[in-house]
């Protein structure tokens, strides 16, 4: 296992807080996502070049995945190590990630059948 107890502990700041600054950057990538999104469909006046923003879109996808499944890791790795019963608040948590990429999900099957449409 890469993140073992020892790194954790050895770790120069606590578990919460890391993965705090690391949803807050998913925050940030969401905030980016919208944005091209919406510069792309936008359908008056395009202030910027829709392939470069085409590229961006599909690079902070990437990142935004690959940094949600280390978060994701980060927190299934906790409550394996915790051994005790989650608390409703920590059941909620689990159930809107759970949501988050059934609607990820959903969304990339919706742009892909509506290009398929094109």
């Amino acid at each position: 296992m890469p993140f073992s107890r020892s790194f954790m502990r050895n770790s120069f700041m606590p578990i919460f807080l890391l993965k705090s600054l690391l949803s807050l950057m998913l925050l940030f990538l969401t905030f980016v996502q919208m944005f091209t999104m919406f510069e792309i469909f936008e359908k008056t006046g395009k202030k910027y070049n829709s392939e470069k923003l085409r590229k961006i879109h599909k690079l902070n996808a990437k990142l935004y995945f690959l940094l949600y499944i280390f978060i994701a890791y980060l927190y299934l790795d906790f409550i394996l190590k915790a051994r005790s019963e989650s608390s409703p608040r920590a059941s909620f948590h689990g159930i809107f990630a759970i949501v988050i990429v059934v609607l990820l999900g959903f969304k990339i099957s919706f742009v892909m059948s509506g290009i398929n449409m094109i």
